[in-house]
This record gives structure tokens, sequence and C-alpha cells, in this order.
């Protein structure tokens, strides 16, 4: 019955990935919003990174602008060094129109290379964190709260590629145990009974010492 179950629910997350897929085919061309380009931007302004997609880690993020078309926010640990760019791209769709792309980046600084070898690597956790803030800018420039059913394709993906490390940790911690099994055997039925008789023999020798003190204790104070 389990089996079934389990079976039943990897076949649910298989559907939410390969519907996922679709939508993430047409990321790349952004999204118009029926707004003229100077109100897009000063909304992007005063938009932050949606800090929930990075769990219970802590981390700030900071806009930057370094171009009157492109808005850059820099996400990085308190007091500490980069950890992921974000950047959005804005042109103007005709007088009332704007387009919006957004794309994720490897940090500045010391830890560059090391993210950027773990985005190429793990595809659907860079493609999670744009949908991400892909949807936290669609919330703000339509005027509602951020939405997670939004990006639930993109989190189903994430979590299939996961499925794999999280393999080879349950593999790793069983190999883990066989060798403490090996190394540290558990007593046989015998044993047992051999150690527990060695502790009540220890018990009873731990006490005559005792009770022979308090004999002579006793036999003094008669006198």
């Amino acid at each position: 019955m389990l089996w079934e179950k389990m079976k039943v629910t990897w076949h649910m997350v298989r559907l939410a990935a390969l519907g996922s897929l679709a939508l993430l085919a047409g990321c790349g061309d952004g999204k118009v919003y029926p707004r003229p380009v100077a109100q897009v931007r000063d909304t992007l302004r005063d938009t932050h990174v949606p800090s929930m997609i990075f769990g219970e880690n802590e981390v700030v993020s900071d806009v930057v602008q370094p171009g009157n078309d492109r808005f850059v926010w820099v996400v990085s640990e308190p007091s500490g060094p980069e950890i992921l760019r974000f950047a959005a791209n804005t042109s103007a769709e005709g007088p009332a129109a704007t387009r919006v792309v957004v794309t994720i980046l490897p940090p500045e600084g010391e830890n560059k290379q090391g993210v950027s070898g773990r985005l190429k690597e793990r595809p659907e956790i860079a493609n999670l964190y744009q949908a991400a803030m892909a949807e936290q800018i669609d919330a703000r420039l339509e005027g509602r709260p951020f939405n997670f059913n939004a990006i639930s394709g993109q989190m189903a993906v994430a979590a299939i590629g996961n499925m794999g490390n999280m393999q080879k940790s349950v593999e790793a911690a069983a190999r883990a145990s066989e060798e403490m099994e090996r190394s540290h055997p558990r007593p046989t039925i015998n044993e047992a009974r051999d150690i527990d008789a060695e502790k009540v023999l220890k018990a009873k020798d731990d006490s005559q010492p005792m009770d022979q003190a308090q004999g002579d204790s006793g036999g003094s104070s008669t006198e």
C-alpha cells in the first residue's frame, strides 16, 4: 500500500515537472506589462529579492541601476560576501507597455567561480530562483501578494533534481551504519548474558567491603 502511494506521488511530481518545462521555455522573452516604461522602472527601484526562497539563511539585497534600462539586485549574507545576483532588463513596447526580462547571475567576488559552477551543474535550481524573482516583480507590478503557485512547477523540477542527492545521502548513511556495525559488533545473546553475569558479580564484590565495614562498626559500638 505504501509503495503504491509513493508511485502515485512520484507520478504527480513528474506531471508537474513536465508542465513546468513548457512554462520555462517561454521565460527567456520575459513579460510585457501594460504600463509605461517609466512607471515600471520606478517600481523596480523599490522591489526587493524574495528572501524566503533562501530558506532559513539570512540574506540582504540591494538594487543598483547600472543603466537606465537595467536593474541588478545583489544578494549577500549580512556583513558577508555576495552569494547571488538577479538582473532585469526593461524595454518599451510602445508608449504604454514595457517588457521585463529577468535573469540570474553569479555573484562578484570570492564566490563567483563556485556559484557559477553550481548554477551550471544545477540548472533546475537556477530556474527556480529566476522564476521566483520574476514572480516577485510580477506581483509588484500587478499590485498583489507573491503567489507560490506561480513557481510550483519550478519547485517540482528542483525537488526531482535533488532526489539524486538525497538518495546519495541515504546510501552514504547506510554504508556508515554498516561500517560501524562491523567495527563495533553487537554482542550475541550468550555474550550479553556473560556481561550481565559479570556485572552482578562485580556489584557483589563492591558491596562486600561496605558490609564488612558496617559489621566492624557495629561490633565496636557494643563494646
